[in-house]
């Protein structure tokens, strides 16, 4: 299974802080390989980041991905409504 989830935390060496959309501060942790430059532009920059990140799981527990994954980092669109 995936889904898509925002990412609020990162942590060395290999983790990090998800949580749903629309439900914030109900957050868990995920693995992830990050590198240098994620960490570097997270870092002390957390009410500017943006960002979500799709997780590969293995069903759920408690209401939690089991076997949390993160497989890629992407940036949140916005849609912006029309007039």
């Amino acid at each position: 299974m995936k889904r898509e989830f925002r990412l609020v935390g990162l942590s060395k060496p290999r983790s990090a802080t998800v949580e749903y959309f629309g439900s914030p501060g109900d957050s868990f942790n995920v693995k992830i390989e990050h590198n240098e430059s994620l960490w570097n532009y997270c870092k002390n920059n957390w009410d500017t980041v943006e960002l979500k990140v799709v997780v590969e799981y293995y069903g759920l527990e408690g209401g939690v991905p089991k076997n949390g994954v993160v497989i890629e980092v992407l940036p949140i669109e916005y849609i912006n409504p029309t007039p």
